[in-house]
């Protein structure tokens, strides 16, 4: 198992140290938790609760890893805002970060436009001089072609976004399916809740068609989130590499985004051809503690689930899974 660690900004890999630092959120005494990690509706900063999040997922992480396990990638770039894409300079920076680690480096996209996709060339030409086999996680179509097109020395990755799954199919973890009209069905209910699972669990990658386009275009590894209602993947993955990421998984987005509207009203929650405030820098939406299980969060234009429990399968080995990709926070801001 490979274990990766993805930051998306240069402020946060100036984190590291601390973001991988290991510490026992129960050992930490109840007073001192309360006033670190309390919820205090008049601070706007949401460091805190993420940080302790991070610790417990560190923590569950370190189990999967033992004794022996360690680090040994960095992934860097943004996946779902276009305003947040570091510049050529931050790549560089990173890169040269992760071989001084003795790491490998990963280079995250995300969806783009046309104009935020000059950045992203700008960006791929200079890590294919920096380092031909470079990878890149692409979670954009045009991106991926372009790739293909202009950069056949880099490796594509194929990211979350582009992988089609149910993210969030809670239901199908009950006992009991719900109740249904049975009249004239012969088949038992139990092997009714199997296919609705099974059907839950299915990816975009077991469509053959699919699978030959990401091959034409040089995919040979693909990148899931953790679902509640688990994965279906076969034992040899299709021939692909699968990597997960933890503790953190993508629910849905848009470029729309609530979060920048409350820095500028003028938006009114809709996209203009101007500079963004990034308030998703400093604030969430979401519950009170947004590091207990199955947690939903907002940051920015996206939301979250922050996977505790859920996570064990894909950590321990019940799926075909070679590479966990930890987050040590919301990887957006």
């Amino acid at each position: 198992m490979e274990f990766a660690v993805y930051f998306p900004s240069l402020e946060r890999l100036d984190e590291i140290d601390e973001a991988l630092y290991p510490i026992d959120p129960e050992a930490v005494t109840a007073k001192l938790r309360t006033i670190l990690f309390a919820n205090d509706s008049s601070a706007d900063d949401t460091s805190l609760h993420e940080y302790y999040g991070n610790l417990l997922a560190l923590a569950r992480l370190a189990k999967c890893m033992g004794a022996e396990g360690h680090f040994s990638r960095l992934y860097f770039g943004q996946e779902f805002c276009e305003y947040l894409i570091p510049d050529v300079g931050a790549v560089e920076k990173a890169f040269y970060h992760a071989r001084q680690l003795g790491w490998q480096f990963t280079y995250v996209t995300g969806a783009v436009t046309e104009l935020a996709l000059g950045q992203v060339k700008v960006n791929l030409q200079r890590l294919a001089a920096l380092a031909a086999e470079t990878e890149v996680v692409v979670n954009d179509w045009g991106v991926l072609a372009v790739i293909a097109r202009d950069f056949p020395s880099l490796r594509p990755v194929l990211g979350r976004l582009l992988v089609k799954q149910m993210r969030l199919a809670r239901f199908s973890a009950r006992s009991q399916p719900p109740p249904t009209n049975r009249a004239e069905i012969d088949t038992p209910a139990k092997e009714i809740q199997g296919q609705q699972i099974s059907a839950l669990a299915g990816l975009s990658l077991g469509i053959p068609a699919y699978r030959a386009e990401l091959a034409r275009l040089g995919v040979a590894r693909v990148d899931l989130d953790i679902a509640p209602q688990g994965v279906t993947l076969p034992p040899d993955t299709w021939g692909l590499k699968v990597g997960c990421y933890f503790p953190w998984s993508y629910v849905s987005g848009g470029r729309n985004c609530l979060t920048a509207s409350v820095a500028d009203p003028e938006r009114q929650h809709v996209v203009l051809d101007k500079p963004c405030p990034g308030p998703c820098r400093k604030l969430n939406r979401s519950s009170l503690q947004p590091y207990r299980p199955d947690a939903i969060v907002q940051r920015g234009n996206s939301v979250f689930v922050f996977h505790a429990d859920r996570a064990n399968p894909y950590l321990d080995g019940n799926y075909p899974i070679d590479r966990v990709v930890f987050e040590p926070y919301i990887p957006l801001a």
